[in-house]
């Protein structure tokens, strides 16, 4: 599982940091304490499903079972 793992760097600007603080202290709220890395990866996660459907974007693993 390790080597499925990327690490990256990057810049945030301000308000993106701010923003990530407060969706962090929500998610604490409400599920219990989470890393700023779980909430970056869920925020992915969603927005992947949603440039999918948008472009109406089909996996090919979906493809493949078809």
């Amino acid at each position: 599982m390790a080597q499925d793992r990327k690490q990256i760097a990057f810049y945030m600007t301000q308000r993106s940091a701010e923003e990530l603080d407060k969706i962090q202290d929500i998610f604490e709220e409400k599920e219990g304490k989470v890393t700023k890395a779980y909430v970056l990866n869920q925020a992915i996660y969603h927005y992947y499903d949603y440039i999918k459907e948008y472009y109406d974007i089909v996996d090919e693993d979906l493809q493949k079972k078809d």
